[in-house]
């Protein structure tokens, strides 16, 4: 399949003094961070049902069968990322974009194209391998950023595909904070969430279970100017 995605009508780009800026103040709840949410497109997407409860079971299985590893984190000074259990504990695979996977990033392309469409207008013209993860009890990954890296500066979008049903963990809420404060992702087995990859945002600590969902990112050719 071609990631390439329809290039929206450009809106007005982010300064890479914003994704700094957020860096600097991870985590400190600064209301500075809440003044600057307001000078830049900081919407958040909901969009229910976008896969169905069956082929969330299949990708589930999918993902299973890719031998999940401990996932890494990444700062601004690391060259490269770590293993680092009081930042992020969770497992993760990558779906190679092949014919088996088609249809999932064929889906998760249009979501993005729709989204960035009516909420965002930012210049994104490729979707990353995708991320399966799978939180269980006592893992978590705190407030972040999914930009501000020299790898992932060219990163505009996230997205957050929920896999599993609400009743089968307690706790590992998806957390993002935007314009209107924080908003959290709907549960509905299929329900997806993207928002752009400069709002903090963080996975809740699980109590109980296996949360288990599918991170995607747009890139677009230029990163945030």
């Amino acid at each position: 399949m071609d990631r390439l995605l329809p290039t929206a009508q450009k809106a007005g780009a982010t300064p890479i003094c914003i994704i700094e800026f957020c860096h600097r103040y991870l985590c400190n709840g600064d209301i500075v961070y809440y003044n600057l949410l307001m000078k830049y497109n900081c919407n958040v997407v909901h969009l229910p049902k976008v896969f169905s409860p069956d082929e969330c079971i299949k990708i589930s299985n999918l993902g299973k069968s890719l031998n999940a590893k401990p996932a890494l984190v990444h700062s601004p000074d690391m060259k490269k990322g770590g293993v680092d259990n009081k930042t992020r504990k969770s497992n993760i695979a990558w779906l190679a974009n092949d014919p088996e996977n088609e249809w999932i990033f064929t889906r998760i392309s249009k979501a993005f194209k729709d989204a960035n469409e009516s909420a965002f207008g930012f210049d994104i013209d490729f979707v990353e391998d995708i991320q399966y993860t799978s939180y269980k009890r006592m893992n978590f990954f705190k407030p972040h950023f999914d930009t501000g890296t020299k790898q992932s500066l060219s990163r505009k979008l996230t997205l957050s595909v929920q896999l599993s049903e609400p009743s089968k963990y307690i706790g590992g809420s998806l957390n993002v904070w935007s314009i209107e404060g924080v908003q959290s992702a709907m549960k509905g087995v299929g329900d997806v969430l993207i928002f752009p990859t400069y709002l903090r945002h963080q996975v809740k600590n699980i109590y109980y279970g296996e949360r288990e969902c599918l991170v995607a990112w747009a890139r677009g050719q230029h990163p945030f100017q």
